[in-house]
């Protein structure tokens, strides 16, 4: 099952990316580990250090509970126990991707009956009758996924694919709600997101009259995510925007980066369907470089213009 091994094979690899982030930050923790000695109802704390490579006779230092070293070895016993676990599912992965049976879309129409495989590929592909029934259950007009393709659209068209976007925002989704605390800047139309940058990218969505989603969860593999914005485009689906606030912010921009792997495992990728604005490290925000992503950008991929 070709779509199922390339599922795999992607969760295989997030399982050995998180693995190296492990073995990075293992190599930034102190030797030694943590011990912990209970005499008259108190815990007394410990970091002990092997000798000569042995942990039998271990040169041990009183140290607090909540001390520095004693978060740190913490965090190593964690990350030495959390690697054990992805060594042991990446080796599942593998035996499992040994045993699948594969296929192709050219491989089904030969294991059909001779009769079958003298017909044109196309009658093996979904019937449409003139109307494309998206995943979201909205139907497109087969005439306006061909006048998109071939850039030849009219403005009633946009319009019409405009109302399509609309219905698309409008349905229900799954929103991050992890970040809804943090959402205290208020948008014109009531909306309340995360910060003025993000507030200023939505004023220009507005003024420019795209439909879109804001936080939507997307699910890669076995991972949540949300990209700060989601569309909609009537020939390839869903689009995204990441917005990158906090450039000075290390573990901030890690995730960030966690994130674009996970987008591109998947196909989301910046020369198609993905977009990616920033503040300057000192907060700038320079608003004309959103106008110019949705002028040049956006609205020609949601075959808006």
């Amino acid at each position: 099952m070709q779509g199922l091994e390339q599922e795999i094979e992607g969760i295989l690899e997030l399982l050995q990316l998180e693995a190296k982030n492990c073995k990075k930050e293992l190599a930034n923790l102190p030797d030694g580990h943590l011990m912990c000695v209970n005499a008259n109802d108190k815990a007394t704390f410990f970091h002990a250090i092997s000798t000569n490579g042995s942990y039998n006779k271990p040169a041990r230092k009183t140290i607090a509970r909540d001390s520095i070293i004693a978060k740190q070895l913490a965090r190593k016993r964690f990350l030495q126990q959390l690697s054990r676990h992805l060594a042991k599912q990446a080796r599942q992965l593998e035996r499992l991707l040994g045993t699948l049976d594969s296929y192709c879309y050219e491989s089904l129409i030969k294991e059909l009956p001779r009769a079958y495989q003298k017909l044109p590929t196309n009658y093996f592909t979904p019937m449409t009758d003139g109307w494309t029934a998206t995943k979201e259950g909205i139907v497109i007009p087969e005439r306006l996924i061909q006048s998109a393709k071939a850039k030849d659209i009219t403005e009633s068209q946009i319009e019409e694919i405009r109302e399509i976007q609309r219905e698309w925002a409008a349905q229900p989704y799954e929103i991050n709600t992890k970040e809804l605390k943090n959402r205290n800047t208020t948008t014109s139309r009531g909306l309340k997101v995360r910060s003025k940058s993000e507030a200023s990218i939505v004023e220009k969505l507005y003024l420019y009259d795209i439909p879109f989603r804001y936080d939507q969860v997307i699910h890669i593999g076995s991972k949540r995510v949300s990209p700060d914005f989601t569309f909609f485009s009537i020939i390839d689906g869903e689009h995204y925007w990441e917005h990158v606030g906090k450039t000075n912010d290390m573990d901030y921009i890690d995730y960030h980066m966690y994130k674009r792997k996970l987008y591109e495992r998947v196909g989301i990728v910046p020369w198609h369907n993905y977009i990616e604005t920033y503040d300057e490290p000192d907060r700038y925000f320079d608003i004309r470089i959103v106008e110019a992503e949705i002028k040049y950008k956006l609205l020609r991929r949601l075959q808006l213009q």
